[in-house]
């Protein structure tokens, strides 16, 4: 009897630590966009309907140790500027519901894979937030909102970035010797 006792208040201890926290990632609102930012001034358009863009986030219960989730979202095909999903989607947690958690959101190009990829390739749109706060509650209620006005507990509307065609170095040094060429033979003349 002690035995299943014991075996009992195990699994119990076990199963608490493994309790679920829920938030909805979703910008269902209409003053939460995407916006595609091709210099990274005010020149932008809201993110398409087509073309694929994909996000995720990181969380964890230490902003300095941060665990990447295994979902992964993309653009909306009806609705320009929204992720994709409805409100009621939400992710389960490896954290214990009710504890602060922090998160960090992550976007790109779906065509560069991921986004280190897109943040370093030319032609290729890429976006990390800075680290936010908040407590998602225990299950089985309704998860947290990720986006909303709220800042520094909730992400906001944001830019995915162009990464700029940035010539090589060797280009810019033979471009600079043939210009200086060209200067010494007119200066000769």
């Amino acid at each position: 009897m002690k035995i299943k006792v014991t075996l009992f208040a195990l699994a119990v201890s076990a199963l608490s630590v493994l309790g679920q926290g829920q938030v909805v990632f979703q910008n269902s609102s209409i003053s939460q966009p995407v916006f595609l930012n091709n210099d990274g001034s005010g020149n932008r358009v809201i993110m398409p309907t087509s073309g694929a863009f994909s996000f995720y986030f990181t969380y964890g219960t230490s902003s300095a140790n941060l665990n990447f989730t295994s979902s992964v979202f993309t653009n909306s095909a009806s609705t320009a500027g929204r992720i994709a999903g409805s409100g009621s989607s939400s992710i389960s947690l490896s954290t214990v519901g009710d504890v602060a958690t922090f998160f960090r959101l992550y976007a790109y190009s779906t065509s560069a894979t991921d986004y280190l990829t897109a943040s370093t390739t030319p032609g290729k749109y890429s976006y990390v937030s800075s680290i936010i706060s908040m407590t998602p509650p225990g299950s089985p209620t309704p998860g947290i909102a990720m986006f909303g006005p709220t800042v520094g507990s909730q992400f906001q509307g944001f830019d995915l970035i162009l990464t700029p065609n940035v010539p090589e170095p060797s280009t810019i040094a033979l471009g600079a010797l043939g210009i200086g060429s060209l200067l010494f033979i007119r200066r000769r003349k």
